[in-house]
């Protein structure tokens, strides 16, 4: 009996640090993205996408499709909606940069180099 006793502590001891190393190892967007999966799958529900490094990728798309394109919006990197959603939105890498230059100004930081030029519909730099 004891060592039946023993070998469940051991086991739950060992399940308890399984889970608390391995939550303590994500990012905060693999854990809401993890939660969100958890949820009913409602239409137009948002599992966040993160990148390679476990970040929050700036555009995220979901949703219906509308002419076979995706409903996508831009987002900053601590998941704050930064462009409305659209179907005509194809990157927000400008669109974020931009946001964060421009967020860093506003708080009297010196932020320095220009302020990018984002195509209005798809979110793309503008050259030249």
């Amino acid at each position: 009996m004891n060592k039946l006793v023993i070998a469940f502590a051991v086991i739950a001891l060992a399940a308890v640090c399984h889970g608390a190393a391995s939550g303590s190892r994500l990012t905060d967007c693999q854990r809401r993205a993890e939660q969100e999966r958890r949820v009913t799958a409602l239409p137009g529900h948002i599992v966040p996408e993160c990148d390679a490094n476990g970040e929050y990728k700036a555009k995220q798309c979901f949703g219906a499709r509308r002419k076979g394109n995706p409903f996508c919006s831009c987002f900053s990197r601590d998941y704050v909606q930064i462009k409305s959603p659209s179907t005509k939105i194809t990157d927000c890498e400008c669109v974020r940069e931009r946001h964060e230059i421009l967020q860093q100004q506003r708080r009297g930081g010196n932020r320095a180099g220009n302020v990018p030029t984002c195509n209005e519909e798809t979110g793309e730099y503008v050259r030249g």
